[in-house]
C-alpha cells in the first residue's frame, strides 16, 4: 500500500496511518529514504519511505507498506522492492502531477498579473484540459469586467463633464444675482423688505456654494485626475473669499474680518479647488456661527512671494462651538451634527469633506476643533517648513 504525506508528515488520505516516528526522525536528520519493520500489527509490515524530488505539496514524502509472512525476516531484496515501489510512485506522481502543478502555478501568476493590470490582457489558455478550460473561463469573465469598467468610466466621465459645464454656466448668473440682492438690501432700510432681501441673499449664497461644491466634488471623485500645479496667491484668494461672504455675513449680523501678510504668500496648487476649500471653511463659520457674532480669517506664513513657503490659515468664529466627541467625524462625507441639521436642514454635508480632500490632495492637513474664543476653529496648514 502506498501513502503520500506533506512536509509536515500529514496525509490527506483519511486511511493513511500515522507517519512512523522512527522514520520521521531519520528523514528530519537529513536522509532521503529510510525503512523499518513494524511488529505491532497483526501481520509484520515492511515500511519504506522516501522524499520526492519536488520537496513540496501533499506528496512531498511517500511511503510503501508491504506485509511480511509470519516468521519471515527482512531481506535486502524486500528492502529493494519497497524502495522500488516508492520510486515508481514518485515517477508516476511526478509525470502526472508535475506538469499540472506547474501550469496551475503559471495560471495563478498570470491571473495575479492581469489583476494588477486592471484585467487589460488575457491569460494563456492553450490546451484542452481542465486548466485550459479554467483559463478560458477567466478570460471570458475578465472581458465582461473590462467592458463594464469601461462603460462605467465612460458614464462617470460624461457625468463629471455635465456637472462641470452646468455648474460653470450657472455660477455667473448666481453671482450676479447675489450682488444685485446685496445692493438692494443696502438701500432697503430697516423694514420687512430688508429682512426678505436678507433671506434671499442667504439662499442665493447657499445655492452658489452648493453648485461650487458639486463641481469640486466631481473633480475630486477621480483619484487619478491630476491637479493643476500653478502658483496661487493665497492672500489674494482670502481677499476674494471674504468679499464673497460679506453679504451673507451682513444678513446675519456677523462681523467678518481678515488679515493677510504683506507682500503676498504663494503656494503651488489648483486654484479653483483651494479657493473652494477656503470658501467652505468661511461659509461654515458664517452660516453656523451665532447671529451678531464674529468671524476671523487669518493667513500667516513667509511673505516673500515664493511658492512653497509654509503657511497657516485659520478660520475662527465665536459661535456655539464643536462637540469634541464629533470632531473626528466632521469631515466625513455627508456627515452633519444634529445641531447643524436643526439650524440648516437643507445642508448636504459636503463642505468640510471637500476641504479635507483638497488639503489631502495637496499634501496639506486640515484640523478642526474648538477655538480660544469659545466657538470653532478650522486650521489649514501646508507648505515646506524649510
Amino acid at each position: 500500500m502506498l501513502f503520500a504525506y506533506d512536509l509536515e508528515f500529514r496525509s490527506r488520505n483519511a486511511r493513511a496511518p500515522k507517519f512512523p516516528a522512527e522514520l520521521r526522525a531519520v528523514l528530519e536528520g537529513g536522509a532521503q529514504r529510510a525503512h523499518l519493520v513494524r511488529y505491532d500489527t497483526a501481520v509484520p509490515q515492511l515500511v519504506a519511505t522516501q522524499r520526492m524530488e519536488w520537496e513540496s505539496g501533499p506528496a512531498a514524502i511517500v511511503t510503501a507498506t508491504r506485509p511480511l509472512r509470519a516468521g519471515a525476516r527482512v531481506t535486502p531484496a524486500q528492502l529493494l522492492t519497497g524502495a522500488a515501489l516508492a520510486g515508481l510512485l514518485a515517477i508516476v506522481v511526478f509525470l502526472s502531477a508535475g506538469p499540472i502543478v506547474r501550469r496551475v502555478r503559471q495560471l495563478t501568476e498570470a491571473v495575479q498579473s492581469a489583476e494588477r493590470g486592471g484585467y487589460a490582457g488575457a491569460v494563456p489558455a492553450s490546451g484542452g484540459d481542465e486548466v485550459a478550460l479554467l483559463a478560458r473561463a477567466f478570460n471570458t469573465a475578465s472581458e465582461r469586467i473590462r467592458a463594464q469598467v469601461e462603460d462605467l468610466e465612460s458614464r462617470s466621465a460624461a457625468l463629471r463633464e455635465f456637472v462641470a459645464n452646468t455648474t460653470h454656466d450657472m455660477m455667473t448668473p448666481m453671482t450676479v444675482l447675489q450682488g444685485h440682492l446685496g445692493r438692494l438690501r443696502e438701500h432697503a432700510g430697516a423694514d420687512q423688505r430688508s429682512e426678505l432681501l436678507g433671506s434671499a441673499v442667504e439662499e442665493v449664497q447657499y445655492m452658489t456654494s452648493l453648485l461650487a461644491n458639486l463641481a469640486a466634488s466631481a473633480r475630486l471623485e477621480t483619484e487619478e485626475l491630476p491637479l493643476e500645479q500653478r502658483p496661487v496667491d493665497l492672500a489674494a484668494l482670502v481677499e476674494r473669499v471674504v468679499a464673497r461672504h460679506l453679504h451673507l455675513a451682513k444678513a446675519r449680523g456677523i462681523e467678518i474680518q481678515h488679515a493677510t501678510p504683506e507682500g503676498g504668500l504663494s503656494q503651488d496648487g489648483d486654484r479653483t479647488l483651494i479657493e473652494q476649500a477656503v470658501s467652505n471653511l468661511v461659509h461654515n463659520a458664517v452660516r453656523y456661527g451665532r447671529e451678531g457674532g464674529n468671524v476671523a480669517v487669518l493667513l500667516d506664513g513667509a511673505s516673500n512671494g515664493a511658492a512653497g513657503a509654509s503657511f497657516e490659515l485659520r478660520v475662527i468664529d465665536d459661535g456655539p462651538g464643536i462637540d469634541p466627541a464629533l470632531v473626528e467625524r466632521l469631515a466625513e462625507r455627508s456627515f452633519r451634527t444634529d445641531e447643524a441639521r436643526a439650524r440648516v436642514p437643507e445642508g448636504q454635508g459636503l463642505g468640510l469633506h471637500i476641504a479635507q480632500e483638497v488639503a489631502r490632495r495637496h499634501g496639506w492637513r486640515l484640523e478642526l476643533g474648538p477655538s480660544e474664543y469659545g466657538g470653532a476653529q478650522a486650521r489649514l496648514v501646508g507648505g515646506d517648513p524649510a
